[in-house]
């Protein structure tokens, strides 16, 4: 099962890389970007949006992974709490 996994995420990755050259070959307009009152190098239309959607998957990721982490401390807390209260000997009444 791990190999089938294997394989379908390389076909994913290669259909992923095929759509973008593809979108990157019929968006090849120049553009002049200015970011923040800075001039950047003149690039093709297809690649400026490749870059901006790159940039907000990394920066979703960023976000994702500080949420993450703080479900992992908020985890960690409540497996010591579970433990304290699961190591006292039961009683019946």
């Amino acid at each position: 099962m791990n190999a089938i996994n294997r394989l379908v995420s390389l076909f994913l990755l290669l259909i992923a890389l095929i759509f973008g050259a593809w979108f990157g070959w019929d968006n090849q307009t120049p553009l002049m970007l200015h970011v923040f009152g800075y001039d950047l190098p003149s690039v093709s239309a297809g690649v400026a949006i490749l870059m901006a959607l790159a940039m907000g998957v990394v920066l979703g990721l960023g976000v994702a992974q500080f949420s993450l982490y703080r479900l992992r401390i908020k985890n960690r807390q409540l497996k010591k709490q579970l433990k304290r209260a699961t190591s006292f000997p039961v009683t019946g009444d």
